[in-house]
């Protein structure tokens, strides 16, 4: 379980593929649960450098109490979603 601190915003999970050499793709974020105060981002994918971020998965987790409840932000491709609650 992820809980945002009462007086913060951020990310529950942030995942960055942000280093020349890395690879960030085949990734599963299952069976979390976050719980923000009402802003931020439940989970958030971001592409900076490496290998293109594609085919993550993202299911089954309960996000609640954010503003957006999952971020692809730029040259992340092929995310797949499914049965995630927020």
């Amino acid at each position: 379980m992820i809980v945002f601190p009462a007086a913060g915003t951020g990310f529950g999970i942030w995942g960055q593929c942000n280093a020349t050499g890395s690879t960030c793709s085949n990734n599963i974020y299952t069976g979390n649960r976050i719980i923000g105060t009402g802003s931020g981002v439940g989970i958030q994918l971001e592409h900076d450098a490496g290998t293109a971020s594609a085919n993550n998965s993202i299911f089954s987790n309960e996000i609640t109490s954010v503003t957006s409840g999952i971020v692809n932000g730029a040259g992340v491709t092929n995310t797949f979603l499914g049965l995630t609650q927020w």
